[in-house]
């Protein structure tokens, strides 16, 4: 078993990169690789730190919080990453607080918070042996106490394992202070982070990366097309044609807070060989006097998922109007909810706000992760999402399936349920090129050499749809 260690002098997605060049080469060559993504947050559930600040929260498919690198590599694999591919400092942390509460001795074995932090995270990633090669990336900086922590929890793996060691920074000193050696590569920061906004690695490094690779496993590996990879070049070939996708949201001030969703469009265009521009609208701010100002040069909309009360009336709104404009629209998970809503809401149903109900807490665990899905014969989503596929969950409400049936009459009808087929997960509008509401998250099951369906068609849909409106 091989280990790779992935560090660097300060914050940023350049580590990332190097982690996800190496999953998607060794995944083309069907060499499986662990990852572990040691976050320096203080949080037990990412799920609770505002997007704006950390990006998107990635959930895996048995069901855990992780932050948006988790996602960027899985999508960068054939396969899906575990819960146990992310730690945060605060989780560590919070272990051994329960380990310490619960202990009946008087305490004096936790002399040391630090050395305890130490030795649970060395026994957490020792337990990786599954795989050929590990990867281990230390978020933040390894000069911040929580990188310190980190590095020393390693070094005890350096004890009885061969490592090798990627550092990007101004130069080695840093690293050197902290492990006492010098990386196996070196890699210069600002060199590499000039490339970063084009999302690519120069010749010489990934030439660099290869030969690390080779002194592992002894073999050479065959190239692979870097252009369905979270690698690609984001503006990489102008199409003829330009869509344009409104994504409305509360944090569309940072992107990163739905990289999923951005990723996931991203790759659909590159298949469908279509330019997209994105039309960010924060739905905190969109009201009745500015729907049309915002929307009436749109020709797909996204109404993202999020949790709290903030920004629901402007997503509601934004249905509407698509609604009523044809124009093809996709809801997730919460702004699939809002979508439902505004519809009971316009068509006076008597209890709309009753189509929406809260999840009691004895049911969460069947509302995480990646769950079987059964899908409505001869509708729209049976060509979005294939029956008994998985799609991937996390919601705290659900469809009131006794108030959902009254909109039936109105056009809307349920086409994908849960396996037994009792629970409706997603809606879809009749004499409308393309209205989709689903309660999960099919951005989480994309890849970059495979995005989700449903972003495909949004695509394709809302040229078509520009299409007759010149023509009208």
């Amino acid at each position: 078993m091989k280990w790779i260690i992935i560090s660097s002098d300060a914050q940023s997605s350049c580590k990332t990169a190097i982690s996800s060049y190496i999953a998607a080469i060794l995944d083309h060559n069907q060499i499986k690789i662990n990852y572990i993504k040691l976050n320096p947050a203080l949080t037990v559930k990412m799920g609770l730190v505002s997007p704006d600040v950390i990006g998107e929260v990635f959930i895996t498919h048995d069901g855990a919080q992780t932050d948006k690198d988790i996602g960027i590599i899985e999508r960068s694999l054939s396969y899906n990453l575990p819960s146990h591919s992310f730690l945060s400092l605060g989780q560590s942390v919070n272990h051994v607080n329960l380990i310490e509460t619960s202990s009946k001795s008087s305490g004096f074995d936790f002399l040391s918070v630090d050395e305890q932090l130490v030795d649970y995270i060395y026994h957490y990633i020792s337990n990786f042996k599954e795989a050929v090669i590990n990867i281990i990336e230390i978020g933040g900086s390894i000069n911040d106490q929580a990188g310190l922590i980190f590095a020393r929890s390693i070094m005890k793996l350096d004890q009885i394992n061969n490592i090798s060691s990627i550092h990007l920074g101004l130069d080695e000193s840093s690293f050197v202070k902290v492990f006492k050696k010098p990386p196996t590569l070196f890699i210069n920061f600002n060199d590499f982070k000039s490339q970063l906004s084009e999302r690519k690695i120069n010749s010489n490094i990934a030439n660099s990366l290869k030969n690390l690779l080779y002194s592992y496993l002894n073999i050479r590996l065959s190239e692979f097309d870097q252009s369905h990879t979270y690698l690609h070049l984001i503006k990489k070939t102008q199409h003829k044609n330009t869509v344009k996708i409104a994504l409305v949201g509360r944090h569309v001030n940072n992107l990163s807070a739905y990289l999923s969703v951005v990723d996931n469009l991203r790759a659909a265009a590159q298949i469908v060989e279509m330019n997209i521009e994105f039309i960010p609208l924060n739905s905190k701010f969109l009201t009745q006097q500015n729907i049309e100002t915002n929307m009436k040069n749109i020709e797909s909309c996204i109404l993202l998922d999020g949790f709290g009360d903030s920004g629901h009336f402007g997503k509601r709104i934004s249905a509407k109007y698509c609604r009523e404009h044809k124009i093809p629209l996709l809801g997730i998970c919460q702004g699939a909810y809002q979508g439902i809503l505004e519809f009971a809401q316009s068509n006076n149903i008597e209890n709309w706000e009753q189509v929406i109900k809260p999840i009691d807490e004895d049911e969460q665990g069947n509302i995480i992760g990646d769950k079987e899905i059964s899908v409505l014969k001869n509708s729209l989503a049976e060509g979005l999402f294939k029956n008994d596929k998985m799609e991937r969950f996390y919601t705290v409400n659900n469809i009131n399936n006794e108030v959902f049936k009254q909109l039936e009459q109105f056009g809307m009808i349920g086409t994908v349920f849960n396996k037994a087929g009792t629970e409706c997960k997603c809606a879809e509008l009749k004499d409308h090129p393309m209205y989709i509401l689903c309660s999960f998250l099919p951005q989480f099951n994309g890849r970059y050499n495979q995005p989700h369906e449903v972003f495909i068609q949004l695509i394709m849909k809302g040229w078509q749809q520009r299409g007759q409106c010149m023509k009208e």
